[in-house]
């Protein structure tokens, strides 16, 4: 969701993106990534049906329909059995996210993905086919005004004191990524750990540090991962404290860096 709302953001400017499916990074283990949409049958029932066959497509579509812009979002689970920052190591687990396409009517579009195993067996490990489906249309809302640098610094305060705590009570597990997050807040010329998240020119330099900085500090997975490990006894509350402290810093720096690509010209109209 991270790179569709980017890319297509920059697609929607006019700048050159090449193909994206199936040759971007975030499509290295994906054997498919569609779009489907629902519309009513004249007995008022709701039908399914194929609205991209791929990012490319989709990118296509959005520049036809005359799409503002793309906007991420992300909302928490409703009665999870477990917290999202443990449940986030399972696919369909933690924050639910949806990306937000603002139309020209004062509507916006909500999709949503879902992922499912297709072959396993794979020579090339593309075993996931995902979809991105079409889940709601309603009134566009006014985007919070919560500022960059607002984002960062409260990103900051929570990877220094998971930090602290982890050199004091978990034999200083993940502090060489906490440092490398803390790191990329300061260098937005940090090298990014996982790829072309972005195309360049799309995110302002405190955005692209943001992210750089998220993806350095997300931790939360699932065998060997943050969650995998835990504080001394009696000190339980103090692990969750800073383990949710740091998961909704890192949700809210990711949406707020990534709706950054968003184009101003809408705010101007």
């Amino acid at each position: 969701m991270i790179s569709l709302t980017c890319f297509g953001n920059a697609a929607l400017r006019g700048i050159p993106i090449g193909k994206f499916f199936p040759n971007h990074s975030s499509c290295k283990f994906c054997e498919s990534v569609t779009f489907t949409a629902g519309r009513k049958k004249r007995n008022g029932s709701i039908e399914s049906f194929n609205f991209a066959d791929s990012p490319d497509q989709w990118f296509e579509n959005l520049i036809k329909r005359k799409i503002r812009t793309l906007r991420l979002h992300w909302q928490p689970r409703e009665n999870p059995p477990l917290p999202d920052h443990i449940s986030a190591g399972f696919v369909g687990g933690g924050r639910v996210w949806k990306i937000e396409a603002v139309r020209k009517d004062g509507s916006s579009e909500f999709w949503l993905e879902k992922w499912v195993i297709g072959n396993r067996e794979d020579a090339d490990r593309r075993i996931w086919r995902v979809t991105y489906g079409l889940r709601e249309v309603a009134k566009t809302q006014a985007v919070q005004d919560v500022s960059l640098d607002a984002v960062i610094q409260n990103l900051r305060k929570a990877l220094k004191e998971i930090k602290d705590a982890s050199a004091l009570y978990a034999n200083g597990a993940f502090v060489e990524l906490f440092d490398r997050g803390l790191n990329a807040l300061d260098n937005p010329s940090a090298d990014a750990p996982r790829g072309n998240l972005f195309p360049p020119g799309v995110l302002p330099s405190e955005a692209e540090a943001l992210l750089k900085a998220a993806q350095y500090a997300w931790v939360f997975g699932g065998m060997g991962s943050w969650n995998d490990g835990g504080f001394p006894k009696g000190l339980e509350v103090e692990y969750e404290r800073v383990s949710t402290q740091l998961y909704d810093a890192l949700n809210e720096a990711i949406a707020k860096a990534v709706s950054s690509s968003e184009i101003i010209e809408m705010e101007m109209s």
